[in-house]
Protein backbone atom coordinates (compact mmCIF):
# COMPACT_ATOMS: atom_id res chain seq x y z
CA UNK A 1 0.00 0.00 0.00
CA UNK A 2 2.76 2.49 0.94
CA UNK A 3 4.81 1.66 -2.16
CA UNK A 4 1.82 2.16 -4.46
CA UNK A 5 0.98 5.40 -2.65
CA UNK A 6 4.57 6.61 -3.14
CA UNK A 7 4.55 5.81 -6.85
CA UNK A 8 1.42 7.93 -7.39
CA UNK A 9 3.86 10.88 -7.57
CA UNK A 10 5.49 9.56 -10.77
CA UNK A 11 3.31 11.51 -13.23
CA UNK A 12 4.28 14.76 -11.49
CA UNK A 13 8.05 14.24 -11.79
CA UNK A 14 8.35 15.28 -15.43
CA UNK A 15 10.76 18.04 -16.41
CA UNK A 16 13.12 17.88 -13.43
CA UNK A 17 16.27 16.04 -12.47
CA UNK A 18 16.10 16.18 -8.67
CA UNK A 19 13.74 16.00 -5.73
CA UNK A 20 13.77 16.23 -1.96
CA UNK A 21 11.65 14.11 0.39
CA UNK A 22 11.35 15.91 3.73
CA UNK A 23 10.53 13.89 6.84
CA UNK A 24 11.06 10.72 4.85
CA UNK A 25 10.82 8.34 7.81
CA UNK A 26 11.33 4.87 6.35
CA UNK A 27 12.14 6.37 2.95
CA UNK A 28 8.64 6.92 1.63
CA UNK A 29 8.01 8.19 -0.99
CA UNK A 30 11.66 8.86 -1.87
CA UNK A 31 13.14 5.36 -2.09
CA UNK A 32 10.45 3.83 -4.35
CA UNK A 33 10.72 6.88 -6.63
CA UNK A 34 14.53 6.58 -6.70
CA UNK A 35 14.24 2.93 -7.72
CA UNK A 36 11.79 3.59 -10.54
CA UNK A 37 13.45 6.83 -11.74
CA UNK A 38 17.24 6.27 -11.36
CA UNK A 39 17.98 9.36 -13.48
CA UNK A 40 16.51 11.62 -10.79
CA UNK A 41 18.68 12.55 -7.80
CA UNK A 42 16.66 12.01 -4.61
CA UNK A 43 17.60 13.69 -1.33
CA UNK A 44 16.00 12.12 1.75
CA UNK A 45 15.76 14.46 4.75
CA UNK A 46 15.15 12.99 8.19
CA UNK A 47 15.60 14.55 11.63
CA UNK A 48 15.88 11.33 13.66
CA UNK A 49 19.37 9.78 13.68
CA UNK A 50 18.04 6.24 14.17
CA UNK A 51 15.99 6.53 10.97
CA UNK A 52 18.96 8.02 9.11
CA UNK A 53 21.04 4.99 10.11
CA UNK A 54 18.29 2.68 8.82
CA UNK A 55 18.00 4.62 5.55
CA UNK A 56 21.76 4.40 5.00
CA UNK A 57 21.57 0.60 5.32
CA UNK A 58 18.63 0.39 2.91
CA UNK A 59 20.23 2.66 0.30
CA UNK A 60 23.49 0.69 0.51
CA UNK A 61 21.71 -2.68 0.27
CA UNK A 62 19.70 -1.50 -2.75
CA UNK A 63 22.80 0.10 -4.32
CA UNK A 64 20.92 3.33 -4.97
CA UNK A 65 23.56 5.67 -6.40
CA UNK A 66 21.01 8.45 -6.95
CA UNK A 67 20.07 8.87 -3.27
CA UNK A 68 21.58 11.22 -0.70
CA UNK A 69 20.52 11.12 2.94
CA UNK A 70 20.62 14.28 5.05
CA UNK A 71 20.24 14.27 8.82
CA UNK A 72 18.53 17.61 9.48
CA UNK A 73 15.33 19.33 10.46
CA UNK A 74 13.22 20.81 7.67
CA UNK A 75 13.78 24.31 9.01
CA UNK A 76 17.56 23.80 8.96
CA UNK A 77 17.87 22.38 5.46
CA UNK A 78 15.61 25.13 4.11
CA UNK A 79 18.20 27.69 5.22
CA UNK A 80 21.19 25.66 3.98
CA UNK A 81 22.44 27.25 0.74
CA UNK A 82 23.54 23.86 -0.58
CA UNK A 83 19.86 22.84 -0.75
CA UNK A 84 17.83 26.06 -0.67
CA UNK A 85 15.83 26.60 -3.89
CA UNK A 86 17.77 23.83 -5.67
CA UNK A 87 15.06 21.22 -6.29
CA UNK A 88 12.63 20.69 -9.14
CA UNK A 89 10.33 18.87 -6.72
CA UNK A 90 9.85 18.76 -2.96
CA UNK A 91 7.52 16.31 -1.29
CA UNK A 92 6.44 15.03 2.09
CA UNK A 93 4.05 12.39 3.28
CA UNK A 94 2.28 12.60 6.66
CA UNK A 95 4.54 15.37 8.00
CA UNK A 96 2.43 18.45 8.80
CA UNK A 97 -0.64 20.48 7.94
CA UNK A 98 -0.37 22.34 4.64
CA UNK A 99 0.45 25.84 6.01
CA UNK A 100 3.39 24.32 7.94
CA UNK A 101 4.37 21.96 5.13
CA UNK A 102 4.57 24.89 2.71
CA UNK A 103 7.12 26.58 4.97
CA UNK A 104 9.14 23.36 5.09
CA UNK A 105 9.04 22.59 1.36
CA UNK A 106 8.76 25.77 -0.73
CA UNK A 107 12.14 27.18 0.42
CA UNK A 108 13.73 24.06 -1.10
CA UNK A 109 11.97 24.36 -4.48
CA UNK A 110 13.48 26.40 -7.28
CA UNK A 111 11.32 28.89 -9.13
CA UNK A 112 9.22 26.97 -11.69
CA UNK A 113 9.52 23.81 -9.56
CA UNK A 114 6.72 22.10 -7.68
CA UNK A 115 5.75 21.23 -4.14
CA UNK A 116 3.97 17.86 -4.04
CA UNK A 117 1.98 17.39 -0.83
CA UNK A 118 0.61 13.90 -0.20
CA UNK A 119 -2.62 14.33 1.76
CA UNK A 120 -6.02 12.84 2.52
CA UNK A 121 -9.21 14.21 1.02
CA UNK A 122 -9.64 16.24 4.23
CA UNK A 123 -6.89 18.54 2.96
CA UNK A 124 -9.42 20.96 1.44
CA UNK A 125 -9.61 22.79 4.77
CA UNK A 126 -5.81 22.85 5.01
CA UNK A 127 -5.59 24.34 1.53
CA UNK A 128 -7.84 27.21 2.55
CA UNK A 129 -5.70 27.87 5.62
CA UNK A 130 -2.50 27.74 3.56
CA UNK A 131 -3.33 30.55 1.11
CA UNK A 132 -1.44 33.24 3.03
CA UNK A 133 1.58 30.98 3.54
CA UNK A 134 1.65 30.06 -0.15
CA UNK A 135 1.56 33.72 -1.19
CA UNK A 136 4.36 34.67 1.23
CA UNK A 137 6.57 31.70 0.35
CA UNK A 138 6.40 31.99 -3.45
CA UNK A 139 3.67 29.49 -4.19
CA UNK A 140 1.49 29.95 -7.23
CA UNK A 141 -1.07 27.84 -9.06
CA UNK A 142 -2.52 24.92 -7.13
CA UNK A 143 -3.86 21.74 -8.67
CA UNK A 144 -5.06 18.52 -7.11
CA UNK A 145 -5.24 14.86 -8.06
CA UNK A 146 -7.43 12.46 -6.09
CA UNK A 147 -7.01 8.69 -6.10
CA UNK A 148 -8.08 5.63 -4.15
CA UNK A 149 -5.65 3.10 -2.69
CA UNK A 150 -6.43 -0.59 -2.40
CA UNK A 151 -8.76 -1.00 0.53
CA UNK A 152 -10.68 2.14 -0.37
CA UNK A 153 -8.46 4.78 1.24
CA UNK A 154 -9.02 8.15 -0.44
CA UNK A 155 -5.88 10.21 -1.03
CA UNK A 156 -4.98 13.52 -2.68
CA UNK A 157 -1.81 15.01 -4.14
CA UNK A 158 -1.75 18.79 -3.95
CA UNK A 159 0.62 20.31 -6.50
CA UNK A 160 1.81 23.86 -5.87
CA UNK A 161 3.90 25.59 -8.50
CA UNK A 162 6.62 27.91 -7.25
CA UNK A 163 6.44 31.24 -9.05
CA UNK A 164 8.89 33.43 -7.12
CA UNK A 165 11.80 33.03 -4.67
CA UNK A 166 11.04 32.45 -1.02
CA UNK A 167 12.04 35.39 1.22
CA UNK A 168 15.30 34.64 3.04
CA UNK A 169 13.72 34.67 6.52
CA UNK A 170 11.77 31.48 5.71
CA UNK A 171 11.73 28.85 6.96
CA UNK A 172 11.81 30.33 10.42
CA UNK A 173 13.72 28.85 13.36
CA UNK A 174 13.09 25.25 14.42
CA UNK A 175 9.64 24.86 15.93
CA UNK A 176 8.16 28.19 14.79
CA UNK A 177 6.44 26.98 11.61
CA UNK A 178 4.56 24.31 13.59
CA UNK A 179 3.73 26.49 16.60
CA UNK A 180 2.84 29.64 14.64
CA UNK A 181 1.84 28.70 11.07
CA UNK A 182 1.87 31.55 8.58
CA UNK A 183 -1.57 33.11 8.14
CA UNK A 184 -3.27 30.98 10.82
Amino acid sequence: KHMVDSLKLLPFLEGGNNMVDVGTGAGLPGIPLAIVRPEIKVVLVESMRKRVDYLEKVVTALELKNVEIVWARAEEIGQNLQYREKFAFATARAVAALPVLAEYLLPLVRTSGKMLAMKSLKAETELGLAQTALAILGGGQVSQKDYILAGGENRRIIVIEKVKPTPKKYPRKVGLPASKPLGC
